[in-house]
């Protein structure tokens, strides 16, 4: 049996069709809810993603497995064994592909699994950007960098890694998640159904994590023209709403609304294409997927955006549904509290 863990980051339970009618029909997602079970009442752990995955791969709330805000690093030592690592045990074949730089390698999250892709990256690297992301190297005067990456281009144990984190800081800038997320989702989209078709390896865990639907909403092109969403876009940091720096009017909140449906209207299609090409697969019957989001997202609700403050119902109320294999019995339906 082949397992596949897809975590459509930062979505809410009523912009998908088989929970709610906001937003726009998430047809390809109504589809797959016709063949799993729909779960209604899922509580996450925390609202927003680290503390989520770790709960995710050990079963346990952040209190327990130590990942949280003022520890971004999922620790196994703290965490005990993980998930990935008991199915290795069972001989299979454990693949992550990310499209968020908090669930990394950088933070401990690729451990225990055999490979682990971050779309964000054009060349693998362990650290998601070397120097770039450490505080002293951020602290650094431009002298002190340049000296800094002088030192281990000379170092001939250093000098590729410098290289491929320079090469991958140039990807980052044409192709940053956070702006725009569509890049990403069609590469990590792309990976998953290249490892599926390795066929005659152990059975398999693929876990994935999407992006799409994170701010700043910026769904691609076509998208805008089908839904009529125009040019506009939702710049809006967060960091500088949250301290009272920036404000957003009620035209800003219906612009972040549509864009956020649009997100999600685009990420339902990818998804679409992707579950297709499972169903076609040899493999489709005995396969356990698996499709939850992290955690939400506030539209204006209780005076906020985002997700970082808060454990409102719109954040920690989560969809699930799961597509059990044909031996296990059960085929569709809606199921209570997880």
């Amino acid at each position: 049996m082949n397992v596949v863990l897809i975590v459509i980051d930062t979505v809410r339970k009523d912009h998908l069709s088989p929970y709610g009618k906001r937003g726009f029909p998430t047809e390809s997602i109504e589809r797959f809810a016709e063949e799993a079970v729909v779960y209604r009442n899922v509580v996450s752990p925390a609202p927003w993603t680290t503390p989520v995955h770790a709960s995710l791969f050990t079963g346990l709330y952040p209190s327990r497995h130590g990942t949280h805000g003022g520890n971004l690093r999922f620790d196994r030592r703290e965490a005990g064994r993980s998930l990935m690592e008991r199915l290795r045990e069972r001989g299979y074949r454990c693949i992550g592909i990310s499209s968020n730089y908090l669930i990394s390698d950088q933070f401990g999250f690729a451990a225990d699994f055999d490979r682990y892709l971050h779309t964000w990256q054009s060349i693998p690297q362990a650290w998601v950007d070397y120097h770039f992301t450490r505080p002293e190297f951020q602290a650094a005067s431009r002298l002190g960098k340049f000296l800094a990456l002088s030192r281990d281009l000379l170092n001939p144990a250093e000098t590729w890694n410098v290289v491929k984190s320079l090469l991958n800081r140039r990807y980052v800038r044409r192709h940053h998640v956070i702006e725009d997320a569509t890049t990403s989702t069609l590469r990590a989209l792309r990976w998953a159904r290249e490892v599926l078709a390795d066929r005659g390896r152990p059975p398999l865990f693929l876990f994935l994590n999407l992006m799409q639907a994170h701010d700043k909403y910026n769904p691609p092109g076509e998208v805008r023209d089908d839904l009529g969403l125009g040019s506009g876009r939702f710049d809006v940091d967060m960091w500088r709403y949250y301290a009272g720096r920036e404000e957003v009017d009620e035209d800003g909140l219906i612009l972040a609304s549509l864009l956020y449906a649009g997100e999600i209207y685009f990420l339902d299609r990818c998804l679409g294409d992707f579950l297709e090409s499972l169903r076609r697969g040899p493999a489709w019957d005995d396969t356990l997927v698996l499709l939850l989001s992290d955690h939400g997202e506030l539209l204006g609700e209780h005076g906020l955006l985002g997700h970082l403050v808060g454990l409102f119902g719109e954040l920690i109320d989560v969809p699930m549904l799961v597509k059990y294999p044909r031996d296990v019995g059960l085929v569709g339906g809606d199921m209570g509290s997880v």
